[in-house]
C-alpha cells in the first residue's frame, strides 16, 4: 500500500499540473478534502469549487478552471501516484 501524501507534495502537484490552481487554491483543496483532494478535483470539480470558495469566503476557484483541472488530472491518472 502506498504511503499517504503529505500536504506539501499534494499541493505542489496540483499547483504544478493544474492550470488555474496555484499553491493557495491547492492548499484550500487540501484543507477541504485532505488526502482525497486530487480525487475530488478530478472526479467532482463542482464539489471542489463549492468547498474551496466556502473556505476562502470568496470565489477564488472558477468552475471553468476546475473543469480544466479535472480533465488534466484524468489524463494523468495513471501517473499521479508517481508524480505526487
Amino acid at each position: 500500500m502506498a504511503e499517504p501524501h503529505t500536504r506539501l507534495a499534494l499541493t505542489k502537484y496540483l499547483a504544478r499540473y493544474c492550470r488555474g490552481v496555484g499553491p493557495v487554491i491547492a492548499g484550500f483543496l487540501f484543507d477541504a478534502f485532505g488526502q482525497q483532494a486530487e480525487q475530488v478535483l478530478r472526479n467532482d470539480p463542482e464539489r471542489a469549487v463549492a468547498e474551496v470558495n466556502k473556505i476562502a469566503k470568496r470565489n477564488v476557484l472558477a468552475i471553468e478552471a476546475a473543469d480544466e483541472a479535472s480533465q488534466t488530472l484524468k489524463s494523468m491518472a495513471n501517473e499521479s501516484e508517481t508524480l505526487i
